[in-house]
């Protein structure tokens, strides 16, 4: 009983890790969707920022200084997304965990319960035991009591005298 109930909560375990490991892949894949379509809206803007620029008749400098202002903006947009997820991802996955060991401790608080009860069934089936063998014995003594009752009452009504003593003296009479 107990080795199954250790089967289940080391099986729950598994679950729960393989659960957590597919909601970090999960969030984690998120998180690099963001960043590409960030990066992908960073290319579209140096994009037509240079194409507006070369238009405008800006020199290559201009054009370099003007990338270089967009990338330093994506990479600040880029720590804050990567600090805003990951905290969101740290904070779904203790979540998680936590809930997970919620219903571990449950586990283990209904096999202490289940094992209290089963302890309590088998101590009253032990108390039960010995009070039948008690009450076996004491209805044994009484019936002992009441056979060596009977056995006396039927010696007393042939004057105390045993049967074999009768006989005896039976014959005696006859002869």
């Amino acid at each position: 009983f107990v080795d199954d109930f250790e089967a289940r909560l080391a099986s729950l375990k598994k679950a729960h890790e393989k659960e957590i490991m597919l909601l970090a892949d999960s969030l984690y894949a998120e998180q690099r969707r963001q960043r590409d379509r960030l990066k992908a809206r960073l290319e579209e803007r140096k994009r037509t920022r240079k194409e507006q620029m070369l238009k405008d008749g800006a020199s290559e400098d201009e054009i370099k200084a003007a990338m270089d202002v967009l990338d330093a903006e994506y990479s600040q947009a880029e720590s804050k997304l990567l600090h805003f997820t990951g905290e969101d991802i740290d904070a779904r996955i203790k979540a998680l965990r936590d809930h997970n060991e919620d219903e571990e401790k449950q586990a283990d608080d209904f096999n202490s319960v289940l094992n209290g009860i089963k302890d309590q069934h088998e101590r009253n089936v032990s108390d039960l035991k010995r009070n039948l063998d008690n009450d076996l014995k004491r209805q044994r003594e009484l019936l002992k009591k009441r056979l060596k009752a009977k056995r006396a009452k039927k010696e007393s009504e042939k004057g105390g005298m045993s049967d074999s003593v009768q006989d005896k003296l039976r014959q005696d009479e006859e002869e």
